[in-house]
């Protein structure tokens, strides 16, 4: 034994951490005490509801209208903000399991424990500068915000970890975790990125892997396309300056910026896509330049499998969602997927590789937390006696910096996908015909 610093202790503290949290709000609202409550998520920036588990409300309010009826993706007035049901209409495909609103505390609170004690499936950290960023991130405002909605990426993230902890098995496990990921898809699109993972595969294992994908996905498209389309109306958007992460943030904040400083729609317009052309081309050279100063290949080979799938896993997961659309900030979650793979890169001895993944672990750990900071800044300056024009200023200062820190994130995510790709044996195999057929 080492006391506290026990390699089982260090698996289980951010869990711990998180569940201490998760375990002082639940007591808060057991006893009653709403504005008690309300005030402790205001500390991570989380605005509270009447009742709690609000989104997991959503999805068990779709299958009971679908038992009395109701087309819930036009209408689902059984939500209690009536709030039509946006996900994967396969989810309404099982609404003959016997689970209604009645059990929503339960199957709340069951579902953000699972959530939380599942980072314990990570590896622990190696040592007290890595535990300190994950015990940060487990605690952190976009953990919060999902756990008190109760939202369906939690679930999501439970079948990501089950996946990649699979594709650390044989070829017949490492199926059954492309299955799990195609499961995981079929409720929320977005997981269907990881299926780009089977990569790693022999060209005739990836074929099999990416047949039976198209098949699958050629169904469902068949059979629900039109309530895609219809569901697909619904998908939360908002302001760019909120809490939500995404390339398209940084065009339309530059747009509302700059028309609100010029009263030019024209200039505006040129500001938004040049400034956006501008860093997403930055953020381009950099990724060139730090590809050719350090053989990342070779570090991500080096990288134990326990860590390297989770950080592939969170490198598809984040870099998809970022260019798909706009994310609502709980989908961030899935950033802690990565901090282990990080964590262990930055030990490979390549020094270039060693500095931008402790960087990026940091970016992430900031990012999981700045809607929070971003809300005590502006409570500090309002304390303070700062005019509210110069408060406005700084956020826009402190929003920018978030959208530059998204990006240079995602840039570091394109490095490891492009490494990861390098290693693709149908790549090589590719390659190999056409040197012999030049």
């Amino acid at each position: 034994m080492r006391g506290l610093w026990h390699p089982a202790l260090w698996r289980l503290a951010p869990s711990g951490a998180a569940l201490a949290g998760l375990l002082i709000l639940a007591a808060l609202q057991r006893a009653g005490l709403a504005e008690a409550y309300r005030v402790t998520l205001s500390l991570w920036r989380v605005f509270a509801y009447p009742m709690p588990f609000l989104d997991l409300s959503n999805s068990l309010a779709a299958w009971d209208c679908t038992r009395l009826g109701f087309d819930v993706v036009q209408n689902n007035p059984c939500d209690i903000l009536g709030r039509p049901y946006n996900y994967s209409p396969v989810w309404m495909a099982f609404h003959a399991i016997p689970l209604t609103q009645a059990d929503l505390p339960a199957l709340g609170l069951l579902l953000d424990v699972t959530f939380i004690l599942s980072l314990a499936a990570l590896p622990p950290a190696a040592d007290r500068g890595e535990l300190l960023l994950r015990i940060l991130a487990a605690t952190s405002s976009m953990v919060a915000f999902v756990a008190e909605r109760a939202n369906i990426d939690a679930g999501i993230f439970l079948l990501v970890l089950a996946a990649v902890l699979l594709l650390r098995g044989g070829t017949a496990w490492r199926m059954v975790g492309y299955g799990v990921v195609a499961a995981a898809a079929a409720i929320k699109y977005y997981p269907a990125t990881l299926l780009a993972l089977a990569l790693r595969e022999r060209p005739a294992v990836f074929a099999a892997v990416a047949l039976i994908g198209a098949i699958g996905g050629g169904w469902l498209v068949d059979v629900y396309v039109q309530d895609m389309i219809r569901g697909a109306r619904y998908i939360p958007a908002g302001s760019p300056f909120g809490d939500m992460f995404g390339a398209r943030n940084m065009r339309l904040g530059l747009l509302l910026i700059m028309f609100k400083a010029s009263g030019s729609v024209a200039i505006a317009w040129a500001t938004a896509l040049g400034g956006t052309a501008m860093v997403a081309v930055l953020t381009a050279v950099r990724g060139l330049r730090m590809w050719r100063r350090a053989d990342w290949p070779r570090a991500l080979a080096a990288l134990p499998q326990a860590q390297r799938w989770p950080l592939l896993a969170a490198a598809l997961l984040i870099v998809g969602c970022f260019f798909a659309g706009q994310n609502i900030a709980y989908r961030g979650i899935f950033l802690l997927l990565a901090l282990p793979g990080l964590g262990a890169l930055r030990r490979v001895g390549q020094p270039v590789v060693a500095r931008l993944c402790a960087c990026a672990a940091v970016t992430i750990v900031l990012l999981m937390w700045i809607e929070a900071v971003r809300w005590w800044i502006t409570l500090l300056g309002l304390a303070l006696g700062m005019p509210k024009p110069a408060v406005g200023a700084l956020q826009a200062l402190i929003w920018l910096g978030r959208e530059l820190a998204w990006w240079g994130l995602i840039g570091h995510f394109g490095l490891l996908l492009a490494a990861f790709l390098t290693e693709a044996p149908l790549l090589h195999v590719l390659l190999r015909r056409r040197r012999a057929h030049a």
